[in-house]
């Protein structure tokens, strides 16, 4: 019973990032400085925010996961909203510890603020996440 409710009605799965159409002020895709910062340039070191909230809570994320779905009873598509804002969360949360390395001197003073990533909170703010019907 519980392998074909999971073979014929797992039918969605959960994308969480930057989509298409966010926008810094001067254009900028929002995508594109998560990827420099997740990453690193030749002038931004990486901060891996993405990579380490996954990393620290996979096991948490697939725990509850399981939780919802089997011992909840609850349906495919209420579970994975469910779990698509708990992973947005922790990938905020992530944003908030990542630290290192810390920004120049330069950097600070001409944002005012020492976090390396929150300046004027969109990237933190923009992480979103979207059902997909894999049918």
């Amino acid at each position: 019973m519980l392998l074909d409710r999971l073979k014929y009605k797992n039918t969605s799965s959960i994308e969480v990032g930057y989509f298409k159409g966010l926008l810094y002020d001067n254009d900028i895709p929002v995508a594109q400085v998560a990827s420099w910062n997740e990453f690193g340039t030749d002038t931004i070191p990486a901060r891996p925010f993405m990579r380490n909230g996954i990393n620290n809570n996979r096991k948490k994320w697939i725990r509850l996961y399981k939780d919802k779905l089997i011992k909840n009873k609850l349906d495919i598509i209420k579970t994975s909203e469910y779990l698509a804002n708990i992973v947005v969360g922790d990938i905020k949360t992530s944003i908030d510890k990542t630290i290192n390395p810390p920004n120049k001197q330069s950097t600070i003073a001409k944002k005012k603020s020492s976090h390396p990533l929150i300046d004027t909170g969109r990237l933190k703010n923009s992480i979103t996440y979207r059902i997909m019907n894999n049918k």
